[in-house]
């Protein structure tokens, strides 16, 4: 085999892996959007830095992809430009009781000409909690409702400062109230008629969420 057919047979098998693990169900116009994102950001999808997910929209009445990486992604993209200058601490309001955030207001800094400028969002609880098809808050947001609401509100405010290397791309905690639980739900399989045996999926119900987050 000559050296130009052993990589091009080498990049075949390295995104029919990346088609297998990450990115499962994508067709090839999706996959070429989510292996540009890949250059853009930086992120190694076999590292599962970055990974596409498929959602039932029922605006769409079809599954539609979401590119997403988590808030460590998200730091790692911002830092990379050179103009990162740190954040703070997110801030909540809580709820009467004090044990449940009602909206966290996340700050972060780019250097914008030489000078250290705030970027500020905020994310509100009834936005973005993950419940399980009960409508129960699910385990996670249970037991760290503070720093899974800090998150997403971090994510807003690093897409308002970096919205060229962040456009189009959404942190996991963002995108959880999306879905049942557990995170993905998985793909309901059917046989067709015996003619030919092959699976098929199966629409999931139409009142799973859309797939675009408020973006504050």
């Amino acid at each position: 085999m000559s050296p130009d057919l052993a990589i091009k047979e080498a990049d075949r098998e390295r995104i029919q892996l990346i088609k297998d693990t990450v990115a499962k169900g994508v067709t090839d116009l999706e996959l070429q959007l989510f292996l540009h994102a890949c250059r853009r950001t930086g992120l190694d999808p076999l590292m599962k830095q970055i990974y596409a997910v498929k959602r039932w929209s029922t605006r769409e009445h079809r599954e539609l992809m979401t590119i997403q990486t988590g808030i460590d992604g998200y730091r790692l993209i911002a830092d990379r430009t050179g103009k990162y200058a740190g954040s703070e601490d997110p801030v909540c309001e809580v709820t009467a009781t004090g044990k449940l955030p009602t909206k966290a207001t996340a700050t972060v800094y780019k250097l914008v000409e030489g000078q250290r400028c705030a970027f500020t969002s905020s994310a509100r609880w009834e936005e973005y909690v993950q419940r399980n098809q009960k409508g129960e808050t699910t385990d996670m947001w249970v037991r760290m409702p503070f720093l899974m609401l800090g998150k997403c509100a971090e994510a807003l405010a690093l897409r308002k400062a970096f919205p060229a290397e962040l456009s189009g791309l959404y942190t996991t905690e963002e995108m959880m109230h999306a879905d049942p639980e557990p995170h993905q739900a998985p793909a309901v399989e059917t046989r067709r008629p015996a003619d030919d045996g092959e699976p098929r999926r199966e629409e999931p119900p139409v009142n799973q969420p859309d797939v675009a987050p408020d973006t504050g």
